[in-house]
């Protein structure tokens, strides 16, 4: 039986095709790669897959953005279901299906500027991840398997893909992030490491690791950032965390749980501890103030409200 007639057979067995499923974490983007493979093959599945996501209620049409020549439309096509879209398409060896929506991105740019989780609206991140799972078990029944190293183990695919949209698929676990993003297992032993596991300062010393203050950072020091970009975080928000990595002078930032990997460089941390910095001033009448609050603090026994009033007046001496 070839791969036309296992399409046409919605009863034929599944692992009828060999190849991993890769998921970027933050893009709607699902891909698949396989060896040894003709371009035939791959069509097959692409419109396997068509059919299923029809019979989800999508409404499939040709994608003439880049070109009216035949033989590409067949490679590709675009999908519509409420605000949800998606386009598919197929080059030799490789398929991938790209989410979008166009709510939230400039007028007719949706497709380009509309493909991550933190642009997507509150209403539809729920039912895009929905479609996501659909196309990967619809790609799991013809026989490719997910990639081991980007999904948490032993969590519900769905909330998987949750985790790893929102930067909260390695919480708790900040070297498991930093080890997946140099390729999985051999990023483990892709550098050289210290006891704890993390790059040793050896490697690490050939960037740039000095933070704002002239300070040479070390793994699992605790820092302060404002970062300009950062999703869920508003811009320009302070955030204070553990910084862990160096590798090509970026590190990674873990507050709260949350791993934030990626473009951080050393310069763009700081530390509020330095003795040289000015104190903070208190504005006229604040100590008597604090002074009064502390007494009722003391009066009432609220030790926790005493430590706080305490180091905020020892602050400002």
């Amino acid at each position: 039986m070839n791969a036309t007639q296992m399409v046409a057979d919605t009863s034929a067995p599944a692992a009828w095709r060999e190849g991993a499923i890769h998921i970027p974490g933050g893009h709607l983007h699902i891909g698949v790669w396989e060896e040894n493979v003709d371009e035939t093959a791959m069509l097959a599945v692409l419109r396997s897959l068509r059919e299923r996501m029809r019979s989800r209620g999508w409404a499939v049409e040709i994608d003439t953005a880049h070109t009216n020549y035949r033989p590409l439309q067949l490679r590709r096509h675009l999908a519509r279901k409420g605000d949800l879209r998606y386009y598919a398409s197929t080059s030799g060896r490789h398929l991938e299906v790209n989410f979008f929506q166009e709510i939230t991105t400039e007028p007719g740019r949706g497709r380009y500027d509309g493909q991550y989780f933190r642009d997507m609206p509150r209403h539809l991140r729920i039912p895009c991840i929905v479609e996501m799972v659909a196309v990967i078990r619809k790609l799991q029944d013809c026989g490719y398997r997910l990639n081991p190293y980007q999904l948490t183990q032993g969590v519900p695919l769905p909330l998987a893909l949750l985790k790893l949209f929102d930067g909260r698929r390695f919480e708790g676990d900040p070297l498991g992030a930093f080890n997946d993003s140099w390729g999985g297992r051999r990023g483990e032993v892709r550098f050289d490491r210290d006891e704890t596991g993390w790059p040793s300062a050896k490697e690490v010393g050939c960037w740039h690791p000095l933070d704002r203050d002239g300070v040479r950072l070390h793994q699992g020091d605790w820092r302060y950032i404002r970062p300009t970009w950062l999703w869920p975080q508003p811009k320009g928000r302070i955030i204070y965390g553990q910084v862990y990595g160096g590798i090509n002078g970026q590190w990674e930032l873990v507050s709260n749980g949350v791993v934030y990997s990626g473009c951080f460089q050393a310069r763009e941390f700081f530390s509020c501890e330095r003795p040289d910095l000015e104190p903070r001033r208190l504005v006229p009448g604040q100590k008597d103030r604090l002074e009064k609050e502390l007494a009722k603090a003391l009066e009432k026994k609220d030790w926790r409200r005493v430590e706080v009033l305490a180091g905020v007046i020892r602050m400002h001496r």
